[in-house]
């Protein structure tokens, strides 16, 4: 059986263990304390921290330096992660406050942990910037309704992510309500205009919502810096240490907003720039959260355009959002871009005006307005999924078979649909007989006529190659085409890229540009931009059905071990059969260890557990009976789809790799097969031996016991 993490996922131990690096510099002290009624643990650092900073300084941060505590903050992210899931394992409840390191002025970053009921992580930030006064105090409120309120999240919450800014800012606050008393908003904002709007941002630094890594790229824990070549500052290290750790599947963004006409709930991607089931999902979820905070008191102006409601950030319009896009990265790269490249839906939220309920602005309702706030996060966000309103009705929360808790909010569709059958593949390698393949408008031709073409002109062609072939030239031509040989007698429209149809030598299951370009990312070390590049072209070609994938993709986790893991889903009832969720997945670093074929490889593995999920309960599967966990015949299943499958990935032309893949699919799985297993996947199991020979040579012993 495979290892089981705490949060449910099955790691593939197909790779020796990465190890997250040990903790340096500080010695977390666990401290009991209690908050109402409920238990809490705090990780407080043993290290010295500074005061309250009235004045910002600069203080640019060597390289080395940042290096240092991004390393550092990447460590006790895992620790804080492996502290919970032990003390989960252990049966003990509670939460946990931790520091994840200091600010520039040593104001320490702190995080806070709350178990949910399902171990899906929700993270939720604010003090971006110092000067949003109002957003840090919406997390406060929200961190005091969550130890009070179990959520149905998981939540990682960071209510000042730069602390020396938001002290500051907190100060100048202090002092202005100190020296003017009680005064209107019409005199905060010219007292605020005459300072600057003090300590937004950290004085001799670009805007921290503008120090990301490009859209797809990881940050490079060696050199951390951002798109622009720009050391990271502390709390954004923080931030992409937690998210690398936790792997949230949403990251809330509090912040507040001068213009009362931009304030809102907003989402990212969306599907003016990234369109896919990702942006689906966030844009609904955004548009719920507004309501309900207008319904409970809150201002949500920017999120209305006349009767109807948008999660597009006000100002931008969704025929141009590419090119703002475009612009906006002359500056550096947001949260909001980065995020979703990560698999992450990501909400921002604009509270109305900087000021607090305690400060010198003089408003009787500002304490229920940041409450509402608050109130509409927990219950939306971060909170159970809700069942699609019935006719008269509002919705209720979701409730899973057998008293289940709800099922997590799936982002490929609305919950309670049922999840499409996956589809299966079809490459021209498998096309055999006469049967004709219709594509989007028609017949093309039939297989032999294909296969003929394919052997003669020595151009092999992918489905979806031929698809967007036909969709280009038209069905006449290309039955032509694959017909009579146009690659050599009639060539292609000149804006037509015949790289998008070749198939790639090395990866044949996929086309030279496809392949060329997640090569290339690859060799940036943009390894969830190539994972994303592979998962697209496989969900074109029929390969993989992205409604069986949570988020729509597949993660890569950089703390991983092994190559791959596949989170076991909830499962519902449909006419009195189980159903499965869509899956989360992940790939690790040492799926990425040698070169596309091998991660062309790990996909279609973790994919054929995601298809074996869908399976479980049914009649027509083979495997059927089992119960919800990868057990050895599921692992059988997943080597023998990828030997049968290692001309298509690549994987054939390496003996070294398909040694290694028989080795763990006998003697690791094999052997502990029951006979029923074995006779199920006799066939099979002989048929891949011969490959793995054929690949290996003759002279290679290889373990093999059939029936």
């Amino acid at each position: 059986m495979l290892p089981a993490h705490a949060d449910g996922s099955f790691e593939d131990r197909r790779a020796r263990p990465v190890r997250p690096p040990a903790p340096a510099r500080t010695n977390p002290v666990p401290v009991q304390a209690t908050v109402g009624n409920r238990a809490t643990t705090s990780l407080l650092s043993t290290g010295r921290t500074g005061g309250p900073a009235v004045r910002r300084a600069a203080d640019p941060l060597p390289l080395q330096r940042s290096a240092d505590q991004a390393k550092d903050m990447q460590a006790r992210a895992w620790l804080v992660r492996g502290f919970q899931a032990i003390r989960a394992l252990l049966g003990l409840q509670g939460d946990l406050d931790f520091v994840m390191g200091v600010d520039t002025l040593k104001q320490p970053i702190r995080a806070h942990h709350i178990p949910g009921q399902i171990a899906d992580v929700a993270l939720v930030i604010a003090g971006v910037h110092g000067s949003e006064q109002s957003g840090v105090e919406v997390a406060d409120r929200l961190l005091a309704q969550l130890r009070v309120h179990k959520p149905f999240f998981t939540v990682v919450i960071v209510p000042r992510l730069f602390p020396d800014n938001v002290a500051s800012r907190a100060a100048w606050e202090a002092k202005l309500a100190k020296d003017q008393g009680t005064i209107t908003l019409k005199k905060y904002r010219e007292l605020r205009n005459k300072a600057g709007d003090p300590h937004r941002s950290t004085t001799g630094q670009v805007d921290p919502n503008r120090q990301f890594p490009a859209p797809g790229a990881d940050l490079d824990l060696d050199k951390p810096v951002d798109a622009k070549g720009r050391p990271v500052e502390p709390g954004n290290l923080a931030l992409m240490a937690l998210i690398t750790a936790f792997s949230p599947q949403r990251l809330i963004s509090i912040h507040a907003q001068k213009d009362l006409d931009k304030a809102g709930v907003f989402s990212d991607p969306q599907a003016s720039v990234a369109p896919g089931p990702l942006a689906t999902e966030t844009d609904r979820l955004a548009i719920e959260a507004a309501k309900r905070a207008e319904a409970l008191g809150a201002r949500v102006a920017g999120n209305k355009r006349g009767t109807t409601f948008s999660s597009l950030y006000p100002g931008q319009d969704p025929k141009t959002a590419k090119e703002q896009m475009k612009r906006e990265n002359a500056k550096g790269h947001s949260l909001g871009q980065w995020g979703p490249s990560q698999g992450i839906g990501v909400f921002t939220v604009e509270v109305a005006e900087q000021y607090t309920s305690t400060g010198a602005v003089g408003d009787p309702h500002r304490a229920a307005e940041l409450e509402a706030h608050a109130t509409a996060l927990r219950e939306v966000l971060l909170g159970p999924p809700a069942v699609p309103a019935g006719p008269g009705g509002a919705g209720t929360p979701a409730q899973g078979a057998a008293g289940a808790p709800p099922a997590p909010v799936q982002r490929a569709g609305p919950p309670g649909t049922a999840v499409p059958a996956a589809v299966e593949r079809v490459h021209p390698h498998s096309w055999t007989g006469e049967r004709d393949d219709r594509l989007e408008h028609g017949t093309v031709g039939t297989a032999s006529a294909v296969r003929a073409a394919d052997r003669s002109a020595q151009v092999r062609l992918t489905v979806a190659g031929l698809t967007a072939l036909q969709r280009a030239v038209g069905n006449a031509a290309v039955a032509e085409h694959v017909a009579e040989h146009v690659a050599q007698r009639q060539p292609a429209p000149p804006d037509l890229d015949l790289t998008e149809f070749i198939e790639d030598t090395a990866s044949p299951g996929l086309t030279l540009a496809v392949a060329t370009r997640i090569r290339d990312a690859l060799t940036a070390n943009r390894r969830q931009q190539a994972l994303n590049l592979l998962v697209d072209a496989l969900v074109e070609d029929g390969t993989i059905n992205r409604a069986l994938l949570r988020g729509g993709r597949m993660r890569y986790d950089a703390g991983l071990a092994g190559e791959g893991a596949a989170t076991v889903p909830r499962f519902r009832l449909v006419e009195g059969r189980r159903v499965a969720n869509p899956t989360r997945v992940r790939l690790g670093p040492n799926a990425f260890r040698r070169g596309l074929p091998l991660l062309y490889s790990s996909v279609l593995h973790e994919y054929r557990h995601v298809e074996q999920f869908q399976r479980i309960n049914s009649a027509e599967d083979p495997l059927s009976g089992q119960n919800d966990w990868l057990e050895h015949r599921q692992e059988v299943d997943a080597y023998l789809h990828e030997i049968e499958n290692s001309r298509t990935t690549g994987m054939f032309a390496d003996p070294r790799q398909m040694r290694e893949a028989w080795r763990r699919l006998h003697f690791e799985h094999w052997i502990d097969v029951d006979r029923a297993g074995r006779r199920a996947l006799n066939d099979r199991y002989v048929a891949a031996h011969a490959i793995v020979r054929e690949a290996v040579g003759p002279d290679v012993r290889l373990g093999f016991s059939p029936l």
